[in-house]
């Protein structure tokens, strides 16, 4: 396994500080997901959280539009970011945005044709990551693995609601 040594924590380091090491595997999750990515807006992390958000939305919900509000919610984005990729996204065609029918200061977005396809796209690609990184975890590992990870994202979640 190559491993890079000049500014990568060690093997031994990472497995005493597991933020650190989530940390590590989310930055090489993404340099791997951007090298297969197309170049111009789909090659954004914030895009592919609000793809998901809407598709999740439209099967879970049945709803066929979040607001910008929503959207910077569930992705935990800030209102700004999500404002401008939704301008890029908007311009190549994945998103439409339209005001409320009741409540003009609130912007309705939906996805596109183009959109649906782009996202179905970027799944097949994150399945076939998946299964190359969980090589070698049985149904039971995996399992533990999620359940531990869900445990710090919920522990980080309730600290910024503390905040609030």
């Amino acid at each position: 396994m190559k491993e890079k040594s000049f500014g990568t924590p060690s093997r031994e380091l990472l497995s005493t500080r597991p933020p650190m090491l989530i940390n590590e595997i989310s930055r090489l999750f993404f340099d791997r997901m951007r090298a297969t990515d197309p170049p111009g807006v789909l090659s954004q992390h914030g895009c592919r959280l609000v793809l998901m958000a809407l598709i999740r939305a439209r099967e879970k919900e049945g709803r066929t539009w979040l607001s910008q509000r929503e959207l910077a919610t569930v992705t935990h984005l800030k209102a700004p970011t999500v404002s401008v990729i939704l301008r890029e996204m908007e311009d190549d065609g994945l998103v439409v945005r339209l005001a409320h029918e009741r409540d003009a200061r609130t912007t309705c977005v939906q996805i596109s044709d183009k959109g649906l396809a782009a996202h179905e796209e970027i799944g097949l690609r994150l399945r076939a990551l998946d299964e190359e990184l969980m090589r070698g975890f049985d149904e039971n590992e995996r399992r533990a693995l999620g359940e531990m990870l869900l445990r710090v994202r919920d522990n980080i979640l309730q600290s910024e609601e503390e905040k609030v």
